[in-house]
C-alpha cells in the first residue's frame, strides 16, 4: 500500500488483517485503473497503435517513436530547432532556456553552450557522419572487392600475357 507524506497507516489488529487486505487491494486496483484509463486516453486511430498487435515490444517502441518523430519533423522550422534545442537542454547535453506556449510547447531559446555530456555527444555524431560518406563507404567495401577480383583473375591475366610473349 502507498505511504502518503504525513498520513499514517493503520496497522491491522485482531479482526483488522481483511481490513488491510482489502485497503491494498484497493489501492492496487487504482493503480490498475489509471493505467487502463492512460491506455484508453491513446485515440484509437493512431497508425503507432493500430499496427502493434503482433509486434515485439522493440518493433512497437521503434514504430511509436518513428510515428511521433514524423510529426515533429513535420513542424516549421523555427518551430522545430525550438523543439531540438528543448531536447538538447532536458538531456544535459546543453547549458540553455526554452520558453514554451501554454501548451507547454517550445517557440523560442537561448543557448550557453554544450556540457562536457554535449561535446561527447557531437564527436559521437560526427564519427557516424564520418563512416556514412561515400568515401568511407568506397574505403569500406570498394577496396576489398576490388583486391578480390584482382586477386581472383591475376592468375589468368599472367597465363594471357606469357602467351602473347610467346614464353
Amino acid at each position: 500500500m502507498q505511504q502518503i507524506p504525513g498520513q499514517t497507516q493503520p496497522k491491522p489488529v485482531g479482526s483488522q488483517p481483511v481490513l488491510h487486505a482489502l485497503l491494498e487491494a484497493e489501492s492496487l486496483l487504482g493503480v490498475i485503473t489509471t493505467r487502463h484509463n492512460f491506455m484508453s486516453s491513446i485515440p484509437k486511430k493512431d497508425p503507432a497503435v493500430n499496427s502493434m498487435k503482433s509486434k515485439s515490444t522493440r518493433q512497437k517502441y521503434i514504430m511509436m517513436l518513428q510515428h511521433r518523430c514524423a510529426g515533429v519533423d513535420s513542424a516549421e522550422p523555427k518551430q522545430l530547432e525550438a523543439i531540438l534545442w528543448d531536447e538538447l537542454i532536458e538531456g544535459g547535453f546543453v547549458n540553455g532556456h526554452v520558453i514554451k506556449d501554454a501548451m507547454d510547447i517550445p517557440y523560442d531559446f537561448s543557448i550557453m553552450g554544450p556540457t562536457v555530456k554535449g561535446r561527447l555527444f557531437l564527436m559521437e555524431l560526427e564519427a557516424q557522419e564520418a563512416k556514412d560518406t561515400t568515401q568511407a563507404k568506397f574505403m569500406r567495401y570498394g577496396i576489398p572487392i576490388a583486391t578480390f577480383i584482382l586477386g581472383a583473375i591475376w592468375s589468368i591475366l599472367i597465363d594471357w600475357f606469357k602467351k602473347k610473349a610467346g614464353l
